[in-house]
């Protein structure tokens, strides 16, 4: 596959801007002290579309598409609560890099680039697929006097467009995230696991001790009623394709 038939799901987006970025689709309503980050789900759902590229962890951090001779980074920001215009600042640069990035954290980095033309169009393209956290940007572009005029000469028309895309979103039913309403879910590519029902035999062994003492062995409920039975907890650990 090439990374531009990435372009038509409609959770990811690839751009060839002044390096390469993979988005993925988070959601159609933010809040301003929404946390920015990738969640596991997602990086799965993007590792599943891949997966003919041969996907294989080199780091932490960065998956190599061995086929194409390129490397997926996932950046992590240096401090909780970074700002989402610090996500790719400080990171190494290289040709071989596709940076994977929510909608915001590319916003933020579109807004960054020399040339006014091409960094309004790469927003309009990534708004009219992905909403933006606007609010967050606003609030975190007042210390970056840089972008700061350039984002409020943009602010209004893409407010306008993010509302239409948000409208077409509802319209179309994905008004909810795929990775936060539901878990992305495909054991036999090992993408979740699920381990350690915790305290499963123990739980039986309760419930066994609750039957009895309902029926009268050992000091039940005073109205005679049947206590209810306990159900077991599970604990349930969400890990990457290549967690060890």
């Amino acid at each position: 596959m090439r990374l531009e038939q990435l372009n038509e799901d409609k959770y990811l987006s690839y751009f060839n801007a002044e390096i390469n970025i993979i988005v993925i689709y988070e959601h159609y309503r933010y809040d301003s002290s929404d946390y920015d980050s990738l969640n596991t789900p997602q990086i799965n759902y993007l590792l599943d579309k891949v997966e003919d590229l041969n996907p294989t962890a080199k780091t932490g951090r960065k998956i190599e598409l061995k086929k194409i001779e390129k490397t997926l980074v996932f950046p992590k920001p240096a401090i909780l609560g970074a700002s989402s215009f610090d996500v790719l600042r400080y990171e190494k640069q290289d040709d071989s890099f596709i940076f994977v990035l929510t909608p915001t954290q590319a916003a933020c980095y579109f807004l960054t680039l020399e040339d006014d033309k091409r960094s309004k169009e790469l927003l309009t393209v990534l708004l009219s697929k992905h909403p933006v956290n606007l609010k967050k940007i606003a609030f975190q572009v007042r210390t970056e006097y840089s972008y700061k005029e350039r984002f409020y000469e943009f602010k209004s028309e893409l407010t306008s467009l993010q509302k239409k895309t948000v409208q077409m979103l509802e319209e179309k039913g994905q008004s909810h995230c795929l990775f936060r309403k539901t878990t992305y879910f495909k054991l036999t590519d090992c993408i979740i696991s699920y381990i350690n029902i915790m305290g499963n035999k123990e739980s039986t062994t309760t419930n066994n001790s609750d039957n009895d003492t309902a029926g009268g062995k050992g000091g039940g409920r005073k109205d005679g009623a049947a206590q209810k039975k306990k159900t077991p907890k599970k604990k349930i650990i969400f890990k990457t394709k290549f967690s060890n």
